[in-house]
């Protein structure tokens, strides 16, 4: 699951989430498997996709409803279940190696039909509607230029209230062929919603990535560029160099000052925190403690004599959630709670 919230959080920050993450299963330790059904009739369902949020790792269902994959990856992640005319199903996991998973699913049939939608091409405001769309989730950058949605005609929009926000849904997931990056990324909604005027908004979602295809070593080439151009000066890069103890090494400042961030090194707070995993917690993540709430940081800041930052509008903002003032974060530099935090992140311009 990805959580965003804050200023036109676009579909680049998800890729920036995945570039640069080693999937290539060495190990391949732990399986996880199960049976997908029908919940009224209790028939099997094949060819669901099964997967775990925010990675390549799945399977589809056979015949019998049957999955199996494995995967070597360790920590909290969401396992998503989705079928063409049913309500998708996300269920939370926690890997950990060497220990095999079991999850059944009985899926529930959708309770409207596109054809129920009266959306089309031709209508006016949802096309005004999918533009807007497509600016906020998709962005505006050159890399969005060449980024497209296969199946525009399963999003539903719904106004929420007098401040023009709208909250977006789909019937199945939205396909996502992102050229420039060279994925194609199948998308389950959460909840989504966004201002169409500002373009800024939230959104949770479950995203499964795939590789594109290709022959060229070229095109596979300049896909390599700019996935780690996407990924530089980004909200990962960001995290993974805290975990690593890199920040200034990385060329990122934080204001108001680093020692607002101090890493925690006190085992019995997680294991109060977290009486159930701790274990997995301290073996795979390093906490940090958090003084001021609100944090702003940026990449190759142009700072001023004092020391203070050239322009504001380089920054992001950071504001941190929850009771316990805490950052949790592995060496991928993904959060264990992406809703710990709120995201309002500024990429630099490619």
């Amino acid at each position: 699951m990805r959580q965003f919230r804050g200023m036109k959080p676009s579909i680049f920050s998800l890729f920036c989430f995945f570039t640069l993450l080693n999937l290539s299963v060495q190990s391949q330790n732990s399986v996880i498997s199960g049976k997908v059904i029908d919940k009224e009739t209790k028939q099997p369902i094949p060819g669901a996709n099964v997967y775990l949020s925010d990675t390549v790792v799945g399977a589809s269902t056979d015949e019998n409803g049957m999955y199996s994959f494995k995967t070597d990856l360790s920590g909290d992640y969401t396992l998503s279940v989705t079928f063409v005319g049913y309500s998708s199903k996300n269920n939370p996991l926690l890997l950990e190696q060497n220990i095999d998973i079991v999850v059944n699913f009985e899926l529930v049939e959708a309770t409207l039909q596109l054809d129920q939608i009266e959306i089309s091409g031709s209508d006016k405001k949802w096309a005004k509607q999918i533009a807007q769309f497509k600016d906020f989730f998709l962005g505006t950058d050159e890399f969005a230029t060449i980024t497209f949605i296969e199946n525009p005609e399963v999003i539903n929009f719904e106004e929420t209230g007098a401040d023009n926000t709208l909250s977006v849904s789909s019937l199945e997931p939205l396909i996502i062929n992102n050229h420039a990056l060279g994925y194609k990324i199948s998308v389950q909604f959460g909840d989504v919603r966004f201002d169409p005027f500002s373009k800024i908004g939230s959104y949770v979602v479950f995203p499964r990535f795939s590789e594109m295809e290709t022959t060229s070593t070229r095109q596979q080439k300049i896909w390599e560029k700019n996935r780690k151009a996407s990924y530089i000066g980004s909200s990962r890069h960001f995290f993974k160099s805290l975990a690593d103890n890199k920040v200034r090494t990385n060329r990122f400042a934080i204001f108001p000052d680093r020692d607002v961030i101090e890493e925690m090194k006190n085992p019995r707070v997680i294991q109060s925190l977290y009486p159930y995993n701790w274990r997995e917690v301290l073996r795979n993540y390093t906490t940090f403690m958090v003084t001021d709430l609100s944090l702003a940081t940026g990449h190759n800041v142009n700072l001023d004599r004092g020391g203070n930052p050239e322009n504001l509008n380089q920054l992001s903002n950071i504001d941190i959630k929850g009771a316990h003032h805490l950052l949790i974060i592995n060496d991928l530099g993904l959060l264990y709670d992406p809703s710990s935090v709120e995201l309002k992140w500024k990429m630099e311009p490619r």
